[in-house]
């Protein structure tokens, strides 16, 4: 595991046509296997993905998402409904979290979700974002990456 980290994406590296791989951030599952034994044992169940834009491209950037649980996702891929989370994203509409310089975005990182794609990109354009991932361990949260 990490600390958190920063994205950078610069100029034609920017997702303007096609969006990055949608996926579930369950890093949390190692740090709890991982934790040594005389610390806290950590909640499972209180976990969080963040992302806080530092700059981005002039016609904006955000995250793409689907209103499709980790858990969700498991039983009907348990089922053979489909295999993959890309399968997945054509059971539910995609819905978009637009990020905002200086604007936090939270969430629990088990929603089905992607880096959003840009609507357009210049080649001085930058999408820097801090990245980072929590556990809570009940006295305090651990940040990584």
């Amino acid at each position: 595991m990490k600390a958190p980290g920063f994205h950078i994406w610069l100029g034609e590296n920017i997702f303007a046509d096609s969006a990055g791989q949608c996926h579930f951030d369950l890093e949390y599952r190692e740090l709890v296997s991982l934790r040594p034994r005389d610390s806290k044992p950590c909640d499972e169940t209180n976990h969080i993905s963040f992302t806080l834009p530092v700059s981005l491209p002039e016609s904006g950037s955000g995250m793409d998402y689907w209103d499709i649980e980790y858990q969700d996702y498991l039983e009907l891929q348990n089922s053979g409904v489909f295999s993959s989370p890309v399968q997945a994203t054509r059971f539910k509409p995609c819905q978009r979290v637009q990020y905002t310089v200086g604007v936090l975005v939270l969430h629990s990182g088990t929603m089905l979700h992607r880096i959003g794609a840009s609507p357009s990109v210049r080649e001085t354009d930058e999408r820097i974002t801090l990245q980072g991932h929590g556990i809570s361990n009940g006295s305090g949260w651990m940040l990584y990456w």
